[in-house]
């Protein structure tokens, strides 16, 4: 699944895929920044509600 960028407002609300590795957060930095440049973002919102969070016991 791809981010889905949408904008509310002044709002960008950007719902990120279940895996968010380095390509997918170069793609996200890259659309962001293309629709920051088209039009005035004053506010960012990350959904995480489809990605999945895992850590690594030390």
């Amino acid at each position: 699944m791809k981010p889905v960028f949408e904008t509310t407002g002044t709002c960008l609300n950007i719902k990120l895929p279940e895996e968010l590795d380095h390509p997918a957060s170069e793609l996200i930095r890259r659309e962001s920044d293309r629709i920051m440049g088209k039009i005035y973002i004053r506010t960012i919102c990350f959904d995480f509600g489809n990605t999945v969070l895992w850590t690594v016991r030390a």
